[in-house]
């Protein structure tokens, strides 16, 4: 009986747990925290939003709790632009909700690269006229970031980009130089599904994807349109004789997994 009446009492606050209307979404942090137990009644939308900064790149995930499969609950993204009642879907996302980790037909997940900063928000439609959905909601901010590059000396720095899941993923590496000179070079490239490809760095090209010189220095910003964990990065400095080899940080970290 003690059993029966914690649950009870779970679902009663749980039950109070109601995303605002769309003038006034519930926030949602893009770190990869989850808003959970939120209850959609039936025939009824919830809001919620997160701040994007443009050039970052994002995954959106909405989820049922606890029901069986089924089609009652769709999300749609919108972006900064979006008029209330029913904003329009952004344009450019990329369905991720069958790469893995799978997500089941109850389930939604989005990854986009933010065109303009601001707030964007996410409608969560429920069809069932007759039942209310719980859900959960999460959104992560996938972007990568390689703290240190470097030409300097007969160096290069490479970096290396594995994708994890069953679907190709398309990524943009930014190059910035910050020591030697100043600018940003930019590539934009796929990474085959499970599979690895490397990308260089250097005085020349080749070897180089991005020639910019010697002697220069900066940092690179990684941003891609697959789920959480899609893609993992390495970053090395090599000298030309491949006899030292020193490792750079590269990693996402305003993600969860």
């Amino acid at each position: 009986m003690r059993s029966a009446a914690i649950v009870a009492a779970v679902l009663l606050i749980s039950g109070l747990a109601v995303a605002g209307p769309c003038t006034a979404p519930t926030v949602v942090p893009a770190d990869g925290r989850i808003v959970d137990f939120d209850f959609v009644p039936q025939s009824a939308s919830n809001f919620y939003q997160f701040t994007a900064s443009a050039g970052h790149s994002y995954s959106v995930e909405v989820r049922q709790d606890y029901d069986d499969v089924n089609a009652d609950v769709t999300a749609t993204l919108s972006g900064p632009a979006g008029t209330c009642p029913t904003p329009a879907a952004l344009a450019g996302t990329n369905d991720t909700t069958a790469a893995d980790p799978a997500l089941p037909a109850n389930a939604t997940r989005v990854s986009f690269t933010a065109a303009t900063s601001g707030a964007h928000r996410i409608q969560v439609a429920n069809a069932n006229v007759g039942a209310g959905r719980y859900i959960s909601v999460s959104v992560s901010d996938t972007t990568a970031y390689n703290v240190r590059w470097s030409t300097f000396g007969t160096f290069i720095t490479q970096w290396g980009f594995q994708n994890t899941t069953s679907q190709d993923i398309v990524g943009t590496l930014k190059a910035t130089t910050v020591l030697g000179g100043a600018g940003t070079n930019t590539i934009t490239f796929t990474v085959p599904a499970n599979s690895q490809i490397f990308k260089i760095i250097a005085a020349t090209s080749p070897p180089g994807d991005i020639s910019v010189g010697a002697g220069k220095a900066g940092f690179a910003v990684f941003t891609h349109n697959g789920p959480p964990g899609g893609i993992l990065t390495d970053a090395f400095f090599i000298n030309s004789a491949a006899t030292v080899i020193v490792p750079s940080v590269f990693e996402p970290v305003r993600q969860s997994r």
